[in-house]
C-alpha cells in the first residue's frame, strides 16, 4: 500500500485544529477580499482552512477522505501541496475579482481543484475512475451554476454555499495540471 497519498488526511487534521480555535481567532483567518487588498495576504491561504462550524468541517473532511480513497495514489506530496497553494491563491483572487461575497471560508474550492488535478493525473492508468470523477465534479459545477447551490447544504453548514469557489477550484485544478504538464516537457502532456 502506498502511503504517500495518506498525507491528504493531514489537510483534514489541520482544518480540525483550526476549528478548535476560538471564533474570534478564526475571524483573523477567514478570507475577506477587502482586507487582503489592504495587505492581509495570509487570508489568501488561511481562508480555505477555517470552517463555519463542525458540519462544514465534516463535509470537507469527508471530501478529503473520498479523494484519498479514489485518487490518493495519484497525488504525490509535492503535487498536492503545490496544487493547494496555487489553487488557494487562484480561488481567493478569483473570488475577490468576480464574486460579491464579503467573506469566504472552507476547503471546498480546493477540494474541487484537487479532484480535477488528481483525476487528470490518473487518467492514463485508471481511466474509468478518472472519467467518472471528472464527470461528477464537472456535472456538479455546471448544475450549481444553472440551479444554484443546494439549500439543504446551506442549512446544514450554516452559511451560503460559495458555488463560485467550486468552479474556480475546478478551473484552478485544470490550470495546475496543464502548467505542470507543460513544465515537465511537451512530450509528457499525454495525461500523466
Amino acid at each position: 500500500m502506498r502511503t504517500e497519498g495518506l498525507t491528504l488526511y493531514w489537510l483534514a487534521l489541520a482544518c480540525l485544529l483550526l476549528q478548535l480555535l476560538p471564533a474570534e481567532a478564526r475571524l483573523w483567518l477567514e478570507l475577506h477580499p477587502a482586507t487582503w487588498w489592504q495587505g492581509e495576504y495570509w487570508r489568501l491561504l488561511t481562508g480555505h482552512l477555517v470552517h463555519a462550524g463542525w458540519w462544514h468541517w465534516l463535509l470537507n473532511a469527508l471530501g478529503i477522505a473520498v479523494l484519498q480513497q479514489l485518487l490518493g495514489p495519484y497525488l504525490a506530496v509535492r503535487h498536492w501541496m503545490a496544487c493547494c497553494l496555487f489553487s488557494a491563491v487562484f480561488v481567493s483572487v478569483g473570488l475577490g475579482l468576480i464574486s460579491s461575497l464579503s467573506y469566504y471560508l472552507g476547503f471546498s474550492g480546493l477540494l474541487h481543484a484537487l479532484f480535477i488535478f488528481a483525476a487528470l493525473q490518473a487518467l492514463a492508468r485508471e481511466k474509468v475512475v478518472a472519467l467518472a470523477v471528472l464527470a461528477i465534479v464537472l456535472g456538479k459545477v455546471v448544475l450549481e451554476q444553472i440551479a444554484g447551490p443546494a439549500e439543504s447544504s446551506a442549512r446544514l453548514i450554516g452559511i451560503a454555499v460559495a458555488t463560485d469557489a467550486h468552479w474556480l477550484g475546478a478551473v484552478a485544478g485544470l490550470c495546475f495540471y496543464l502548467a505542470r504538464a507543460l513544465w515537465s516537457g511537451p512530450l509528457k502532456l499525454q495525461f500523466r
